[in-house]
């Protein structure tokens, strides 16, 4: 009888509050799920805005592209966090209001791994990486490299330290990835894969 007067409720209840009790459920489980703490360091993976402060109507210091690192200064109520880079600092949303990611974070062990390639050595193309005319994820590609391409790093990613801008002898120059945002390493040292393939 409890179970048929449940079901009978249900059926009367409106679309909008099963939708919403349902996307309350959605983001409790989300907020538990990614964890974001002072110190972290995270990727855009949508536009997002850059605030003054933590309230959304606080004014606009940027419009931030997809592929941009931030380092994560605070936690603030709700989904907005306080992040900054070598460009800006301020309040951002890491999710949207319907629980769509904004940020990723990014792995403590990619981070460092990053930090091995210097501006001016040469290294060695693991496997298929598209060279961009800017840093920017979403410009235009202007090579694709094939695995065993040679290319020397001439300038560091400034938004993103995934990127490099490399030079290579058949293609000229541009923007690579050096890794992806799992970790998976797209370049290697030159002297590194000599040595292995020498075995």
């Amino acid at each position: 009888l409890t179970i048929l007067v449940v079901w009978q409720a249900l059926l009367h209840m409106p679309a909008s509050v099963l939708i919403d009790a349902g996307g309350d459920m959605s983001r409790r489980g989300s907020l538990s799920e990614s964890v974001l703490d002072p110190g972290d360091i995270c990727e855009t993976v949508s536009e997002v805005i850059v605030r003054e402060e933590e309230c959304f109507e606080s004014c606009i210091l940027a419009d931030v592209d997809m592929g941009v690192w931030f380092e994560v200064l605070e936690t603030g109520h709700g989904r907005r966090i306080k992040v900054k880079n070598d460009i800006t600092e301020g309040w951002i949303s890491h999710k949207t209001a319907k629980n769509q990611p904004l940020i990723s974070k990014i792995q403590a062990n990619l981070n460092s791994s990053l930090d091995e390639f210097q501006v001016g050595n040469v290294y060695e193309v693991m496997s298929m990486a598209m060279m961009r005319e800017a840093e920017h994820l979403c410009s235009t590609e202007v090579a694709a490299l094939e695995p065993g391409t040679q290319v020397k790093i001439i300038e560091a990613g400034k938004s993103n330290k995934r990127c490099a801008k490399v030079s290579t002898l058949g293609h000229g120059q541009g923007w690579i990835s050096l890794a992806s945002k799992s970790g998976q390493v797209f370049v290697g040292s030159t002297m590194r894969l000599s040595i292995r393939s020498s075995r």
